[in-house]
C-alpha cells in the first residue's frame, strides 16, 4: 500500500522506472522526497501513476515548474488527496505558461519553500478551481504583490485553510487575497511576517469571509496594530 524511497539519489530516470513498475499495483502512498529528481536533458514523456494513489511526496527535489506540470498531468485519473512539493525549486517560468489541471480529488497541497512568485501563485490557484482542495500551504514562496493592478484571484470553493506566511505580499496583496476568499469556506488564514503595513492612503475596512475563525497577521509592521479590519471570528494574532 505504501512505498518510501526517500533520501536515495534515484534521479528522474530511477523515478520513471519505479513508477512504470508500479503499474497495476494498489499503491496508495508514495514518498520520494530528497531523491535528486530534476528535469532531465532529454525529451520527457508523460508517466502513468497508479490510479489508487492518494498521497505523493516529492519534496526537496529540484522539480522545477515544467516537471511539476508533467507530474500533475500524470496524476489525473488517480485518487490523489495529498500532494507535498516542499522546497522543489518551482520558480514560475518567464514564458507564458498554461494553467495546470490538478486531480479533482485533491484536498491538501503543500508548496512551501518553493519560489513560485505571484504569477505562479495565481496560476496554481486558478488550476485548483475544480478540486476539493481544503488546505493550501504557500509558506515562504517568494510571493510579493506585483507593481501593477492586481486582479482578484478565484480560490477553490472548499478552501478552509490558507498559509501565505513569510511572503512579502504587502497591504495590496493582502487586500486582494482577502477579497478573493469570500466564496470559500475559509476558517484559518495565516499571514505571519508578510510585510503588511498600515496603508498611507484611506481605505475601506477589509471584509473577511464569515466562516473565518483564526487569523494570524503577527510580525507585520502595522503601526500600533492599526489596520482597518472588521471584527472576525474567535482568534486574531496581531
Amino acid at each position: 500500500v505504501s512505498l518510501v524511497i526517500s533520501s536515495n539519489p534515484i534521479g528522474w530516470n530511477g523515478f520513471e522506472s519505479i513508477v512504470r513498475s508500479l503499474h497495476g499495483l494498489p499503491l496508495k502512498v508514495l514518498y520520494c522526497n530528497d531523491c535528486s529528481i530534476s528535469f532531465p536533458s532529454r525529451t520527457v514523456q508523460d508517466i502513468s501513476l497508479p490510479q489508487s494513489l492518494v498521497s505523493l511526496n516529492i519534496s526537496s527535489n529540484k522539480i522545477g515548474w515544467n516537471l511539476l506540470e508533467l507530474i500533475v498531468r500524470s496524476l489525473n485519473g488517480t485518487q490523489l488527496k495529498t500532494l507535498t512539493c516542499r522546497d522543489c525549486s518551482l520558480s514560475s517560468p518567464s514564458h507564458v505558461f498554461k494553467d495546470m489541471k490538478f486531480p479533482t480529488s485533491l484536498v491538501d497541497l503543500d508548496l512551501s519553500y518553493s519560489k513560485i512568485t505571484w504569477n505562479g501563485f495565481e496560476s496554481i490557484v486558478r488550476s485548483l478551481q475544480e478540486t476539493q482542495l481544503k488546505i493550501l500551504n504557500c509558506h515562504n514562496c517568494s510571493i510579493s504583490s506585483p507593481s501593477g493592478v492586481i486582479k482578484d484571484i478565484s480560490f477553490p470553493p472548499f478552501l478552509s485553510e490558507l498559509v501565505i506566511s513569510a511572503n512579502p505580499i504587502g497591504w495590496n496583496g493582502f487586500e486582494s487575497i482577502v477579497q478573493s476568499l469570500h466564496e470559500t469556506q475559509l476558517e484559518t488564514l495565516n499571514c505571519h511576517n508578510c510585510s503588511i503595513s498600515s496603508p498611507s492612503h484611506v481605505v475601506e475596512d477589509v471584509s473577511f469571509p464569515p466562516s473565518l475563525v483564526n487569523l494570524d497577521i503577527s510580525n507585520n509592521p502595522i503601526e500600533g496594530g492599526n489596520i482597518p479590519i472588521l471584527s472576525v471570528g474567535k482568534s486574531i494574532s496581531i
